[in-house]
């Protein structure tokens, strides 16, 4: 990881192979696989098994099963509905998960919500590291001081809908 603070062009490999290069934010941002995306960023981006592509009439959503269901933003709307039907992991990253109870009024938290209960929560002045899981998948989210998560009690957290990502369950790459 201090590569990335010290290079302008990271390379990450893979028993021998090189999976993605570019420029540190690309490579956070833009992971190529499933590989990249869990090596860069600390905790490591969350996954989710068995996600499903849903496609009525409406926006493209993508629910988590246990967990519940995140809009897909217009932009990767196509991509996903290109997903629809596989087997597919979502992703998303600790940082790009807000405690819904600190959110401004207002703020539509319908669209792109999860909710599990919590199992472990680590108060670290700075932030608030949340561990929670359902159905055998675990999650980690890193969320403002301010946040009072109870261990036992479901806490419902927004999803930031521009941070999703989505992986073909065999290839392991990315659709977005």
């Amino acid at each position: 990881v201090e590569a990335m603070t010290m290079g302008d062009r990271i390379v990450v490999l893979h028993q021998g192979e090189i999976q993605q290069m570019g420029p540190p934010q690309e490579l956070y941002d833009h992971p190529a696989n499933m590989f990249v995306a869990g090596f860069i960023g600390s905790p490591a981006m969350n996954f989710f098994p068995d996600a499903q592509v849903v496609d009525h009439d409406g926006p493209v959503s993508i629910v988590l099963d246990g967990f519940g269901r995140v809009q897909v933003p217009a932009q990767y709307a196509e991509k996903a509905r290109a997903a629809k039907g596989r087997r597919l992991i979502f992703g998303i990253r600790p940082e790009h998960l807000r405690d819904a109870a600190l959110l401004p009024a207002g703020t539509d938290t319908a669209t792109s919500m999860i909710v599990a209960p919590v199992d472990v929560v680590e108060h670290l002045g700075n932030e608030v590291q949340v561990h929670m899981s359902a159905n055998g998948t675990t999650l980690v989210a890193r969320l403002d001081p301010r946040s009072h998560p109870v261990v036992g009690e479901p806490l419902r957290l927004h999803v930031d809908p521009d941070q999703i990502h989505l992986f073909d369950a065999e290839t392991e790459k990315a659709y977005f």
